[in-house]
């Protein structure tokens, strides 16, 4: 693994930054000089021709042989002068052009690059931003063999590739991989060719995989700027890459606290409910054997009420999970709800808004514990309340969601059992599922005035579980 043929460039070393600069011009001047020299030469060129002129040698230039020879060094001076300046602008507008073209590429670069970044945001399973990778960084690097590995969950052994393309014996990268991922810079050896890069995939220092790229033999080297674009692809892959597996985790994690809560709302709920139908069936049976035919009938009656309840509130609790809550908003599910409940049970449900932005602050999570918050409330309505019609009403003050449910029906006393003596399970699900996200429950009601209850949570309210 110690290859001393393979090692890191200067992890302490700033990054490099690309700047195109301007070469000397004609003899090795530059731009300023030579503006300089375009003023000062025509004028000691005068002044030399005016000193032959008027000098100790002035007669022979009143000669014909002496008008030629001043022709000639002028007709000379200018060519060279001429020569000299232009060459100088043409060298200049090649410097030019060549920037220009420098840039162009650079800039469909940047596109290219810019078009890969949303490529990759796309993706919402980190195995298929993965996947993306090789080839979005062919077109982007105009590379014909790419490579990715990723680095393998502890205890699997070595690198495994995701997708490998053959690179070919010749840009086979044999050279210590883990040492690659070591460092946040390009790896390159010194006998390598310049047709291949090999760049690291790390977020925070954390390695993901490694990203090989090669050109053909006939193919341009990579440049200075290539590796930079190299690298800037490789950081934002990790960015995706990154964030696709926190959201893989924290689905993962709903999942699960899901699950939870529907365990414990079982065992709250129909774990007791069987519990008292248990004990009624072995009331009825005690009657029986003391001939009470009557207070036994009496007992039947309640037990076939607490069946069909039991069985009335699972058929509601599977309705319920079988609404589809992800990416809706709160304010689409409360309204479609609110139209199901109408059709399956004839219940007039008005949903009110105070301002069309409420809610914005909630996550995803706690827009989820809302409405099954609002559900369970509405099955409540349904199954005890008899009412006509019912509200719900959801506003924002000082930073925290208000919400209230109020319907018309019969009421009761909430410091008292059910009316068959059972605790109201119901109740104690909403207030744990708002002490979930740091609020709080309370419940207002009283015997044929109908009841209210009032939810209030922070609008910042992340929630610790989902469902």
């Amino acid at each position: 693994m110690n290859d001393p043929a393979c090692r890191p460039d200067d992890a302490t070393a700033p990054p490099e930054r690309f700047v195109a600069s301007r070469p000397p011009l004609f003899g090795g001047l530059t731009l300023r000089q030579l503006e300089l020299l375009a003023m000062v030469a025509p004028m000691a060129f005068l002044g030399a021709v005016y000193l032959l002129i008027l000098g100790p040698v002035h007669p022979a230039f009143h000669s014909w042989p002496g008008f030629v020879l001043l022709a000639a060094v002028l007709v000379c001076a200018m060519w060279a002068f001429t020569r000299a300046v232009f060459g100088a602008v043409r060298a200049l507008q090649g410097e030019v052009e060549s920037l220009s073209a420098q840039t162009e590429r650079h800039n469909r670069q940047l596109m290219l690059l810019h078009g890969a970044d949303l490529a990759l945001m796309r993706e919402t399973q980190a195995g298929d931003a993965l996947e993306r990778i090789p080839g979005l960084a062919v077109r982007l690097l105009a590379a014909c063999h790419v490579m990715v590995e990723t680095v393998p969950v502890p205890g699997s052994g070595g690198v495994a590739p995701i997708t490998a393309p053959d690179l070919g014996e010749r840009h086979s990268p044999r050279c210590s991989i883990e040492s690659a991922l070591r460092g946040d810079h390009e790896m390159r050896r010194p006998d390598a060719d310049a047709r291949l890069l090999v760049v690291p995939i790390a977020h925070l220092g954390n390695p993901i995989a490694t990203l090989f790229v090669a050109r053909s033999g006939n193919e341009d080297p990579f440049t200075d700027v290539d590796r930079e674009v190299a690298r800037m692809f490789a950081t934002h892959a990790a960015l995706v890459l990154e964030n696709d597996r926190l959201y893989d985790e924290v689905r993962a994690l709903a999942i699960e606290a899901e699950r939870q809560a529907l365990a414990r709302e079982m065992h709250d709920g129909l774990a007791q409910v069987l519990a008292y139908v248990n004990a009624k069936a072995q009331a009825v049976a005690l009657y029986l054997e003391r001939g009470e035919v009557a207070a036994a009938r009496d007992e039947m009656t309640e037990l076939s009420a607490a069946a069909r309840e039991v069985y009335a509130d699972i058929r509601q609790g599977i309705g319920a999970l079988r609404v589809q809550v992800s990416g809706k908003g709160l304010r689409t599910l409360l309204e479609e709800y609110a139209r199901d409940v109408h059709e399956a049970s004839g219940l007039s449900v008005q949903v009110h808004w105070t301002d069309v932005a409420v809610g914005d602050g909630l996550s995803p999570e706690a827009e989820v514990q809302v409405f099954r918050i609002v559900q369970e409330a509405l099955a409540n309505v349904r199954r005890h309340a008899g009412a006509r019609a019912v509200s719900v009403t959801v506003a924002a003050q000082a930073g925290e969601l208000l919400l209230s449910v109020d319907d018309d029906g019969r009421g009761f006393d909430p410091e008292l059992p059910g009316e068959d003596g059972r605790p109201r399970f119901g109740l104690r699900t909403m207030a744990e599922r708002a002490a979930s996200l740091g609020g709080q429950l309370e419940v207002e009601s009283a015997l044929d005035r109908g009841t209210r209850i009032r939810l209030r949570i922070p609008l910042a309210a992340r929630g610790r579980r989902a469902g």
